[in-house]
């Protein structure tokens, strides 16, 4: 395996399975020193090469209205490790990264090419389907190179993504069951629950569909 993922890995693997998004940022804000992105990038380059099940790696990934998301690995500390490559700005639709949303998880990304601008807001629910108040307090400029904390609880969104954005994400192990975006326009709340834990509701819509 490449050296320099290998040596993130084995980091991950020995970091106490309560560790927060600090001390994740601090691992890898380490971890980054050793190697500017150029490395990085060409270290991944030969891990995907020689990565043993390609199978689970192309079966594992994801579509999003802006991104793929390719999970890379899972670490015995519970967190996970996987590549955000985002799309060509012609190329994608409203959705996603760029609406208001919060996470499952905290985490920390590495921006390995490319950039963004990440925008924080404060939300006041209303109930379980609108937000009442929306205040954006703060925003991030990212590019090559940086490393930015999303914390579970925090809302952001993102603007403004350069051609061959790039992102290696760090996951904290997930806090909550279930994440929500919000629509600007209407205030509107869905929630989001991972596919591998609708089996339940898959099996009960079987069962209620053959009554």
């Amino acid at each position: 395996m490449s050296k320099l993922m290998a040596e993130l890995f084995r980091k991950l693997n020995t970091a106490d399975g309560s560790a927060n998004e600090r001390v994740i940022k601090k691992l890898v804000s380490g971890w980054r020193r050793t190697a500017e992105p150029k490395s990085i990038r060409a270290d991944l380059v030969q891990w995907c090469e020689s990565f043993a099940d390609v199978a689970k790696l192309r079966t594992g990934a994801r579509e999003t209205a802006t991104h793929y998301v390719w999970p890379l690995v899972s670490c015995d500390s519970g967190c996970s490790v996987c590549i955000n490559e985002f799309k060509d700005p012609l190329e994608m639709a409203v959705g996603y990264a760029t609406t208001l949303h919060d996470h499952r998880y905290s985490f920390v990304s590495l921006v390995l090419s490319g950039g963004y601008t990440q925008v924080r807001d404060a939300v006041e629910l209303c109930d379980r389907h609108h937000v009442s108040k929306i205040h954006e307090v703060g925003q991030d400029i990212l590019t090559e190179g940086d490393i930015v904390v999303v914390n579970d609880a925090e809302f952001h969104r993102i603007q403004g993504i350069r051609r061959s954005t790039i992102t290696l994400v760090v996951k904290c192990p997930p806090t909550k069951n279930e994440s929500l975006s919000i629509d600007l326009r209407t205030g509107r709340i869905t929630r989001h629950i991972p596919v591998e834990a609708r089996v339940g509701r898959l099996i009960e819509a079987l069962a209620l569909t053959g009554i």
